[in-house]
């Protein structure tokens, strides 16, 4: 996906560089230095091609193409970076699409675009200057490809502007190859949304289902006050192991390699996979604040290691915490879905959430004062914000539900 290329060594007063100063070396080449890989890995100087990562500390081969992918998590064969922050993954996440969409042929993508046409989808971030960017991707069978960026930091906070914005992107990609655009879901780019099919009357502004979701889920946690507790203790205990090197290491011991973190698709995602990934180890951790290691170690004579030695070996913490799982994970199977690429979710998202549902509603038993609250949240997000007319045509016509 990415294209090799070299660079000539520098000049040297050394003889013996001097001999070698005309052959060619990759730029990926760690004393070269010129991929922006390198800002975020060290080299192994064991003669390999191993990068060791300045986040998790682990090391990985094949150079600096799949330390990228390291970073993003974009790539099944190479393990995702768990700590990475948020920023540095979607800036190596554009490089990467960047030059995936210049290995395509602007033919062979146009002529997919106007035969079946495609959707314009928005990515917004903030990076390290607190610039606000908006990425546009262009989403058609041919798979999604990366179209450009905007600094959208004087534009994003009046939905003229943005209209403005979202209005230039639909005439470079062509009216009439638009189906769709999608944003989040923030009052001004609704607003905008509603603005642009008022002007182009055959295209549709859809809100994000993932963004919804992630909503829905922030709404569990700050409306409900024991998934607020729940999820507040165990960013106590992750935040506490992680930041000590020892603890780490007796982490690993008592879980066998295990991590008590993994990067979900939306920032609320994350708050309740930790949850999962506590539960899984809950054994593990368990034995780890019960041992004589532990017992013996100046951590455990902290205050912050007592707090979260008992929150570790507290029962109801752990029966709150599959409570809180129980209403969350049937929502994180509606975000997989629509966050994957193995079929189109149009389609099914109707039914996904109904059977999201039906699942919180049986996993509480059909108690419903167990389950109605959550209920509540979903259906007030919903049919505010994602109840939009191509998500009926989709289910109304997918052979496969009727």
């Amino acid at each position: 996906m990415v294209g090799g290329s070299s660079t000539s060594l520098p000049p040297s007063t050394n003889p013996s560089v001097r001999n070698v100063r005309n052959k060619k070396v990759a730029k990926n080449a760690p004393g070269q230095r010129q991929d922006v890989a390198w800002e975020h890995g060290t080299p192994v100087n064991d003669g390999s091609r191993k990068i060791k990562c300045k986040y998790c500390h682990n090391e990985y081969r094949g150079g600096a193409f799949r330390f990228k992918h390291h970073l993003t998590g974009t790539n099944s064969n190479v393990e995702p970076c768990v700590p990475v922050p948020d920023e540095v993954c979607k800036q190596i996440w554009i490089i990467v699409h960047r030059l995936q969409s210049k290995l395509i042929k602007k033919r062979t993508l146009s002529e997919d675009v106007v035969e079946f046409g495609c959707t314009i989808m928005t990515d917004g971030w903030t990076d390290q200057k607190r610039r606000t960017i908006i990425n546009f991707l262009v989403n058609s069978p041919m798979g999604t490809f990366f179209l450009k960026s905007i600094d959208a930091s004087s534009i994003s906070k009046t939905a003229d502007k943005v209209f403005k914005m979202m209005d230039d992107i639909v005439e470079e990609v062509g009216e009439e190859n638009v189906v769709q655009i999608v944003t989040d879901n923030a009052a001004n780019y609704k607003l905008a949304g509603q603005m642009l099919m008022d002007k182009r009357n055959k295209l549709y502004w859809t809100p994000c289902a993932t963004h919804c979701i992630d909503l829905i889920l922030e709404d569990f946690e700050s409306k409900i006050p024991m998934h607020k507790e729940i999820i507040a203790s165990s960013k106590k205990i992750t935040t506490y192991i992680y930041a000590m090197t020892g603890l780490i290491t007796l982490l690993h011991h008592y879980t066998e390699g295990g991590e008590l973190i993994r990067p979900g698709i939306t920032r609320f995602a994350t708050s309740y996979l930790c949850l999962g990934c506590l539960n899984d180890k809950r054994g593990g951790l368990y034995r780890m604040f019960t041992s004589k290691q532990w017992k013996d170690s100046q951590f455990s004579k902290t205050k912050d290691g007592k707090f979260v030695e008992n929150i570790v070996t507290n029962k109801d913490f752990w029966k709150n915490l599959i409570i809180c799982l129980k209403g969350a994970f049937p929502l994180l199977k509606v975000l997989r879905m629509v966050d994957s690429d193995e079929k189109v979710a149009m389609g099914y998202i109707y039914e996904a959430m109904d059977q999201a549902k039906e699942e919180i509603q049986t996993s509480y038993n059909n108690n419903r004062k167990s389950y109605q609250p959550l209920w509540k949240i979903i259906d007030n997000r919903w049919d505010k914000q994602l109840h939009r007319p191509l998500h009926a045509a989709g289910y109304y016509l997918n052979p496969i539900l009727h």
